[in-house]
């Protein structure tokens, strides 16, 4: 059965979902302190940090000349504290400058740096409001979307419109953390993943 076949059916009985997706990147990696090499490890517990921002410049086609970038998302982190993980989360803003590029057919490699402005929450809640940034370098390998897209098999289906930016990168940097009762300097590296804004239709349909 082909995607269209697949979304058609799918319409008609209601087993369509649509979905719209932001410009954006989101990024996945360690997050270290000093304190995690002094405390015991715990199997349970590993150190993370996760984020996901909005880029809205990431729709213009400028990656092979545009050396300015900036976001907003939410990041989680949890880090070794003397006592224990900390873990915390909330909303930064981020700005990035890419002023090393080349060039490779529809492909753009791009080298800089970025930096962010956060605002944390830890578990205790709003009670212990914290504050953060970081700065980092940062590499991303990147080309432009803009058309349609559709694929399909086993019953089920996606199809959709993309325009903008995507590609993979990595970063590592360092930060720093403060709160009412602490503070902390942060090291980070990870990757990257950047997507194109995106609408669509997934589609499932079930044999009988």
């Amino acid at each position: 059965m082909r995607w269209w076949a697949i979304g058609l059916a799918g319409w008609v009985t209601g087993a369509c979902v649509p979905f719209v997706l932001p410009p954006g990147q989101a990024s996945v990696g360690s997050a270290t302190t000093g304190a995690a090499s002094r405390s015991r490890p715990q199997d349970d517990e590993s150190s993370y940090a996760v984020r996901a921002a909005v880029h809205p410049l990431g729709l213009l086609d400028e990656h092979q000349t545009r050396t300015f970038d900036f976001g907003a998302g939410y990041a989680e982190e949890r880090v070794a504290r003397t006592e224990g993980q900390l873990v915390a989360r909330g909303p930064y803003v981020e700005a990035a400058a890419y002023p090393l590029r080349a060039r490779a057919g529809s492909w753009t490699l791009r080298y800089g740096l970025r930096t962010s402005v956060d605002l944390l929450v830890a578990d205790d809640g709003w009670d212990d409001p914290g504050y953060g940034g970081d700065v980092a370098l940062a590499i991303e390998l990147l080309t432009y979307a803009h058309g349609a897209f559709s694929g399909g098999g086993g019953g089920s289906g996606v199809m959709g419109v993309a325009l903008g930016e995507g590609g993979i990168g990595g970063f590592a940097g360092v930060g720093h953390r403060r709160f009412r009762d602490d503070s902390y300097w942060l090291a980070s590296a990870g990757v990257s993943l950047r997507l194109p804004a995106t609408a669509g239709l997934f589609c499932c349909i079930m044999p009988k």
